[in-house]
């Protein structure tokens, strides 16, 4: 009887164990997701700020302002692309690695054609 039992207690311990481990696999993997999504988040960003300051520089000059700069082709090794909204032209979307970011530029000179490369401002 005590073989019998010496086994049971070490199958319901064992399964404890792997429980334990699944559950432990289960919360890292879940925290190295969201750290990968605040990282692609916090890159965007960073395409929105570069974008944000063009058009508060061409906001800020006489009219007739235009400038050729340009965006990155690939972002953290990444494509992306850019559109605006069109109901709200200070809204720029970023889709980047499936997730869309939405910002909000402070003003709306126009730039086109918004995209990866060489992009043109005019007030």
């Amino acid at each position: 009887m005590k073989r019998a039992q010496a086994s049971m207690e070490f199958v319901v311990l064992t399964s404890f164990m792997l429980l334990f481990f699944i559950a432990a696999s289960i919360g890292i993997q879940d925290r190295v997701l969201s750290a990968h999504y605040e990282r692609n988040g916090d890159v965007a960003k960073q395409l929105a700020t570069l974008i944000n300051n063009e058009v508060i520089l061409a906001e800020a000059v006489n009219e007739g302002y235009s400038r050729d700069f340009y965006l990155p082709v690939l972002i953290d090794g990444g494509n992306y692309s850019l559109s605006r909204d069109p109901t709200d032209p200070q809204d720029v979307i970023i889709n980047f690695r499936g997730q869309s970011y939405l910002f909000f530029l402070d003003g709306d000179a126009p730039i086109s054609p918004l995209g990866p490369g060489l992009n043109t401002i005019t007030n």
